[in-house]
């Protein structure tokens, strides 16, 4: 009786055992299992991918990596995302454009690079064609994104481009080449424009194309020099270089007159004014047909002294006239033209 109570005693303190073996077996697989879920994927989240972490590097590929909060609709957020991704990707393109970028023969003469490196430079996504979606991830605010694009294939758009871009810039080119045998000045400086326009994005890598005829040009460097020609070749004279003028206005009139270096006249230059004496009334002006300019109104000083009245083509005003590109004006604009002086002297 003894004896099978002392086994019944021991064998349910062994059924007891084991129960609290296998509940604590059980606790601490669920604990390992809500670590894990803690470390590893939260709240039944994937786990994060390697390039989270690590940004890819590749000799052939471009990498970008976008990101956008939760908010709205999946499509929305995962667009701009993608828009993120892709200019991150422009942005290490620009980077290495301009950190392999050629410094440009006439950039110091003309102001090139100084207009190459103020200018900020955003590739277009419309020139990143080719570029493929990689891989996604999320948590509980923010979606992320990874796109790739090759960079054979981006060298291969690129070529297409540029060469679309000289094929356009060329035909430009050859306009203001005839314009500017016609004599037609302005016009020639416009289609010269027009060409540096159509190869902006080149002007730090040279465009040099094949003509016809076997030449080789470089449309940048030519339509540069053509257009520092162009301002050359303008000059501008007065009918008088001193005067006295003992009442309000001068006894003849003060005449500026726009010619080329063969002293032919310019018509439709723009000419600007600036008068030592304070005030114009009108300070520009155009040359007419005779390429002359009539000296502006002044307001003359009550007592004796002496002004200078000058007249400088208005390299500004035909930079603007020529072009919209706020970037090729602002670099045209400091360049330098022809000028003259008239020396008054008020006698009271």
């Amino acid at each position: 009786m003894r004896t099978a109570l002392k086994h019944s005693i021991k064998k349910s303190s062994l059924h007891g055992q084991i129960l609290a073996s296998i509940l604590i077996t059980i606790a601490g697989f669920l604990f390992l299992n809500s670590c894990a879920s803690t470390s590893g994927t939260k709240k039944g989240l994937p786990e994060k991918p390697s390039w989270m972490d690590t940004r890819p590097v590749s000799s052939l590929y471009y990498y970008g990596i976008g990101s956008a909060l939760k908010k709205g609709s999946a499509d929305r957020y995962r667009n701009q995302a993608r828009e993120n991704a892709l200019s991150e990707m422009a942005g290490q393109i620009n980077t290495q454009i301009s950190s392999t970028m050629e410094l440009y023969k006439v950039e110091d003469r003309f102001g090139v690079r100084e207009m190459l490196q103020n200018r900020i430079r955003t590739e277009s996504k419309e020139f990143l064609e080719g570029y493929e979606y990689m891989d996604q991830w999320e948590d509980e605010t923010r979606y992320y994104t990874i796109y790739r694009l090759s960079k054979t294939v981006f060298e291969q758009n690129k070529e297409k481009r540029k060469k679309m871009a000289a094929d356009g810039a060329y035909l430009k080119y050859q306009q203001a080449i005839n314009h500017l045998h016609g004599r037609n000045y302005l016009m020639a400086y416009s289609f010269f424009v027009q060409a540096l326009e159509g190869i902006k994005d080149y002007l730090g890598e040279g465009v040099v194309i094949e003509t016809p005829q076997g030449y080789h040009i470089d449309l940048g460097n030519g339509s540069l020099t053509y257009l520092d020609e162009i301002l050359k070749e303008l000059r501008i004279k007065s009918n008088q270089n001193n005067i006295i003028i003992t009442g309000e206005e001068p006894e003849n009139n003060i005449i500026f007159t726009v010619t080329d270096k063969q002293n032919h006249p310019v018509s439709d230059i723009p000419v600007r004014f600036n008068y030592s004496g304070g005030y114009l009334l009108t300070d520009a002006s155009k040359s007419n047909g005779e390429g002359q300019v009539i000296f502006p109104e002044f307001k003359a000083p009550m007592q004796s002294a002496r002004e200078t009245l000058t007249a400088v083509i208005d390299v500004q005003a035909i930079a603007r006239n020529a072009t919209f590109d706020i970037d090729i004006r602002r670099m045209l604009e400091k360049w330098n033209a022809a000028s003259a002086k008239v020396q008054i002297e008020f006698v009271r």
